[in-house]
């Protein structure tokens, strides 16, 4: 009977170890990797910046907030409730994350399921801060904060609360397209109402419009790397049911004026340098579709015609293009 009973136990005692092996421990104890990104115009490309510091509170943002860029870079947070009660005593402050290939990136430790995370930017003199969560047993997290200097107040990605208190609006220009085209050679122009224009801050010595396709959808390729190219233009012109000519509100010096005449199927594009801080600033092209040239250049404006109507199918549905 008592070996019954003994043997019972042990079974017992054998049965939990087993269970006892089925949990896991459970902690936060992640290495948080920040990367910050530097956006310096509007339509811009990203990349690395590195100068930016970087801090964890054990805080939540529904009552905490940092309300100065002087409080961002001496790690002080305020709480929402009470403004005169400080907080200046981060649990983690970060340090510079070395890794092959990474630029300007930031580590810290995290022991919690969840902090109040203020990263600055001393040369942009701007901030922001986010309430980031972390998983069970997560050992590492790698997050981006874009610092975009050309806007003032916004929430990035509807988690970065991003501030600029020094923050001046920049100036901006209206630039005005007066299009023209001359059917024939010798024919007195008339103004062409089918066209599509856009601009970019960028230089014609580095970028390029690679085909007529691209032109009509404001997009620009680099002349040193044929993979890299701009989507997003600064303006995009629309007509003035007026005038009959273009318009748009430029930000950015020396502009990449591109300007595509959907008629004809033929595209054009400049630098242009203009005073900001003038009046309106008018340019006027006028295309020449009874030209045989692939390219030409006249009055600062390069005019393309890479359209190819021998690639054209006979049904006429689909466009397409040829390098030039």
């Amino acid at each position: 009977m008592l070996n019954g009973k003994r043997l019972r136990i042990t079974a017992a005692l054998c049965l939990l170890a087993a269970l006892g092996g089925c949990f896991k421990d459970v902690s936060y104890d992640t290495s948080y990797v920040l990367k910050p990104l530097l956006q310096s115009a509007s339509g811009s490309d990203v990349e690395a910046l590195e100068g930016t510091l970087a801090y964890a509170f054990a805080a939540d943002t529904s009552e905490w907030e940092v309300t100065s860029y002087e409080d961002a870079l001496a790690g002080i947070i305020t709480s929402r409730r009470d403004p005169s009660l400080k907080d200046n005593a981060p649990m983690a402050t970060a340090e510079p994350y070395e890794a092959e290939g990474t630029r300007g990136w930031l580590t810290m430790r995290i022991t919690r399921s969840s902090a109040l995370v203020v990263a600055v930017n001393p040369e942009l003199r701007l901030y922001g801060y986010r309430q980031q969560g972390f998983g069970e047993n997560m050992p590492r997290l790698y997050s981006t904060v874009v610092f975009r200097p050309w806007k003032q107040s916004y929430d990035e990605s509807k988690s970065w609360f991003m501030r600029n208190d020094f923050y001046t609006p920049p100036l901006e220009a209206q630039y005005i397209i007066e299009p023209y085209v001359e059917t024939t050679e010798g024919a007195t122009p008339e103004q062409l109402t089918s066209l599509k224009a856009y601009a970019y801050a960028v230089d014609t010595t580095d970028w390029k419009v690679a085909t007529y396709d691209d032109a009509t959808l404001g997009i620009i390729t680099s002349k040193y790397d044929e993979e890299e190219t701009k989507r997003n233009p600064m303006a995009t012109a629309s007509r003035d049911s007026g005038t009959g000519n273009f318009t748009m509100t430029v930000s950015g010096t020396p502009l990449m004026v591109i300007v595509a005449d959907t008629r004809n199927r033929r595209y054009a594009y400049s630098r242009q340098d203009i005073d900001l801080s003038g009046g309106p600033y008018s340019a006027r092209l006028t295309f020449r579709p009874w030209r045989t040239d692939s390219v030409y250049v006249e009055d600062g404006w390069r005019f393309v015609n890479n359209y190819d109507p021998e690639a054209e199918p006979e049904n006429g549905t689909t466009l397409k293009t040829r390098q030039r």
